[in-house]
């Protein structure tokens, strides 16, 4: 019966009624596919959303859990300072009873060299030690009991920090994972708008898109379904972009660390120019000066030998004078 519709008896070609029948169901098909998606786009929405919202339950949770220890702690670090504070008041106490019992014995000793009552005030000063000796030994263990006490809190607490702390990060690579979920449904999303967009400026095109929608949708309900029924595939899939997107980053990491070997030797290359360049100016200049330190010595030289020469002149100019005014006195 379909098949009639899409033909007429004059040469295989649809009627314009047929055509726009077909025209028409096509339309409400499409119109259908497209509710579907909406649809399906919505739920996944709103499940990304109560993921997200219980994701930051937890979060919340932890950062309770996380002032509450805080809280412990400071009421920690009060306590042990109040019971230094009283482990400092309880030695003050003690001493100032060794004072007082030394003061004690010297008067008994005193009392004993005048009268003759010296076992008496003995009795009571050793009564006197043992009740301090009993007293001080009940304090120090009841102090050694609290500290016990709290320092097995502490070593709880810092056992129990680094799992807090774990959870912490297992949540925020889940709330990352959830909104990489949401940028790829919007831009689903997106393509979907601009199909459409395409579908009404081309409405020849409609009934080949619309098999292809079909059979995108049929591939998308798959995914979703799977999706929606286990949430471990969805991780592994993330997983495997994270793969993918490490492998891609890792290949242009690879491309840039060679590009940086690159242009190190370039830059090696050129250092190692400008150091020969330097090296090359360096020794022309120390032969220049070297050059000119021996045309120096040899203009000294010159000099000196012309000084002597002129001094040897004069001397021998002396000489002859002297010779010729000798021959003078020497005639007269």
């Amino acid at each position: 019966m379909s098949a009639k519709l899409h033909q007429d008896t004059y040469g295989g070609r649809p009627l314009p009624q047929q055509q726009r029948q077909l025209q028409q169901h096509q339309q409400l098909q499409q119109q259908q596919l497209q509710q579907q998606q909406l649809q399906q786009q919505q739920l996944q929405q709103q499940q990304l959303q109560q993921q997200q919202q219980q994701l930051q339950q937890q979060q919340e949770q932890l950062q309770q859990q996380q002032l509450q220890q805080q809280q412990l702690q400071q009421q920690q670090l009060q306590q042990q300072q109040l019971q230094q504070q009283q482990l400092q008041q309880q030695q003050l106490q003690q001493q100032q009873l060794q004072q007082q019992q030394q003061q004690q014995q010297q008067r008994g000793s005193l009392q004993q060299c005048i009268t003759s009552g010296g076992d008496i005030s003995a009795a009571a000063a050793k009564t006197a030690e043992s009740h301090t000796s009993s007293s001080s030994s009940s304090s120090s263990s009841s102090s050694s009991s609290s500290s016990s006490r709290i320092y097995q809190e502490q070593q709880k607490r810092q056992q129990d920090y680094p799992r807090h702390q774990q959870q912490l990060q297992q949540l925020r690579r889940q709330h990352l994972q959830h909104l990489q979920q949401q940028q790829q449904l919007q831009q689903q999303q997106q393509d979907y708008q601009q199909q459409q967009q395409q579908q009404q400026q081309n409405p020849h095109h409609l009934t080949h898109h619309l098999q292809q929608q079909q059979n995108n949708n049929n591939n998308n309900n798959n995914n979703n379904n799977s999706s929606s029924s286990n949430n471990n595939n969805n991780n592994n899939s993330n997983n495997n972009s994270n793969n993918n997107s490490k492998s891609s980053n890792s290949s242009s990491s690879r491309r840039n660390k060679k590009e940086q070997q690159e242009l190190y030797k370039d830059e090696e290359k050129h250092q190692q120019e400008e150091e020969e360049k330097d090296q090359y100016n360096q020794y022309n200049k120390e032969k220049e000066e070297k050059q000119e330190e021996e045309e120096d010595d040899d203009k000294e030289e010159e000099d000196k030998e012309e000084q002597q020469q002129e001094q040897q002149q004069e001397q021998e100019g002396g000489e002859e004078e002297n010779n010729i005014g000798g021959e003078k006195i020497i005639y007269l």
